[in-house]
């Protein structure tokens, strides 16, 4: 297939899947949307693995997929179904603590899950970096080898330094701190997590919800938008001076790691 053929395949499929989020109301059955949606990562996940999109297009394609999750996402709200789920679920990494992915990662595609006390660099960029289950640990992602879109899922009590290039989303973070920047950002379910993100868009906004003691750093003028407190009111999270940055973070030994994190949160 040609680079025409790609594009033309991509905009066709932009249109339909726009006018179905456009045309979304109460009764749209929102499973059916993200399953065309995922369908259409798969396609161009195969396309690219054989050489049939180029790296500029691929970026473009990726960053216009992230969007439609995120306008889905928003779409739903409105109707008071906020649930964001995962429809797949992360495999087990026993490689060694640091960690250097010899191929770029596909959509959706673990990179690293189920680390205990771990201090992990990930030395290869990915079109997706998915961190799973992770405890007690330094996880950190290159200003040179910033990723697309990432997504923290189930990590409690470490730090992470996270360069995206598109959207960062976490779920279910308790005592975690996360320096660094991205497109776009959603916390979910989370307890006890220090942020400073920078946000690199005209939106210039983080959206949290169902989180409680969250801090984020003030010097990022970024809005926080709780989809929790209507009011406005900052109840669940406070805006707080930095308290470290990412060389601190990138350089710390494992064992200094609880009585930093107990320091600020």
């Amino acid at each position: 297939m040609s680079a025409k053929e790609v594009l033309d395949k991509f905009h066709e499929q932009s249109k339909l899947i726009e006018k179905q989020i456009d045309n979304a109301d109460v009764n749209t059955d929102w499973k059916l949307i993200r399953d065309d949606i995922n369908k259409f990562k798969q396609w161009v996940t195969k396309v690219y693995e054989t050489g049939g999109i180029p790296q500029y297009d691929l970026k473009r394609i990726t960053s216009t997929i992230d969007s439609w999750v995120l306008s889905l996402d928003d779409k739903k709200r409105t109707f008071n179904n906020k649930k964001f789920k995962f429809s797949y679920k992360p495999g087990r990494d026993n490689r060694s603590s640091y960690v250097e992915s010899s191929q770029p990662s596909t959509f959706g595609t673990p990179t690293i899950s189920e680390k205990d006390g771990a201090k992990c660099i990930i030395e290869k960029a990915h079109q997706g970096v998915f961190l799973s289950e992770i405890k007690n640990s330094v996880i950190v992602i290159p200003t040179n080898m910033a990723a697309g879109a990432i997504t923290l899922k189930n990590c409690h009590n470490s730090a992470f330094v996270i360069h995206s290039e598109s959207f960062l989303y976490a779920e279910e973070l308790t005592n975690c701190i996360i320096i660094g920047r991205a497109h776009q950002m959603r916390l979910h379910k989370s307890k006890g997590v220090y942020l400073d993100i920078q946000i690199e868009s005209t939106l210039n906004k983080i959206i949290i919800e169902e989180s409680t003691s969250i801090k984020f750093v003030n010097s990022r003028n970024v809005e926080i938008d709780d989809f929790n407190e209507p009011s406005k009111e900052r109840l669940n999270y406070a805006m707080v001076d930095k308290l470290v940055n990412e060389t601190e973070i990138a350089e710390i030994q494992l064992e200094s790691l609880p009585s930093l994190i107990k320091s600020i949160i």
